[in-house]
């Protein structure tokens, strides 16, 4: 048996960072609802592919861009929880979780009318660090893995942190836990 490259496990790593926040994701959506939420890894397409789109195809400046692409993205999680999830809050939850297939069709359907970057085949998704780095033979770091490997685990320990130490993200732990006890505190399970 052949053992596995250092470059296969260096990128088993980074796809398992990857699918790791996702997993975040879908665990604090079903803490805080009792949902399992298949629209998590959906919601971030639109605000990921109008970010390629302005940065590829419209040279907006990378950090503008992405700040554009984080607003729009939030823009549209805030419009499904106002549109669908709020109306549904009550009803019994394999109507919210089948409602969260709809929402992730919904964004595939929005990126679909999306303009297409077939024209710019060359160009590969943008990343704040371009080109390659190799530490050691036979390992090969892009940008986009180094992008990775930086803001993965800064995510989940400022999450970490906003859960654990603020006023805001103890509530909201306390209300997944006990959302009656939470009711009867004065704050909302919503």
């Amino acid at each position: 048996m052949q053992m596995p490259t250092t470059q296969l496990l260096f990128d088993g790593g980074v796809s398992g960072l990857v699918i790791g926040l996702l997993a975040i994701g879908i665990v604090l959506v079903h803490r805080s609802t009792r949902v399992i939420n298949f629209a998590v890894a959906n919601m971030g397409l639109v605000g990921s592919v109008l970010f390629a789109l302005l940065v590829v195809r419209w040279n907006v400046p990378y950090w503008i861009a992405l700040v554009i692409a984080l607003v729009v993205g939030t823009l549209f999680g805030a419009l499904v929880d106002l549109a669908v999830v709020r109306r549904l809050f009550r009803a019994p939850r394999v109507i919210l979780l089948v409602a969260t297939i709809g929402v992730a069709q919904l964004a595939l359907t929005i990126v679909t009318g999306l303009p297409d970057l077939d024209d710019y085949a060359s160009e590969s998704y943008p990343v704040p660090w371009g080109g390659a780095w190799s530490p050691v033979d036979g390992l090969r770091i892009t940008g986009a893995q180094l992008s990775v490997l930086v803001t993965v685990p800064l995510v989940a320990l400022l999450l970490g942190l906003f859960l654990s130490r603020t006023v805001l993200g103890r509530t909201v732990r306390a209300s997944a836990s006990n959302p009656e006890l939470a009711r009867l505190q004065g704050i909302s399970p919503k």
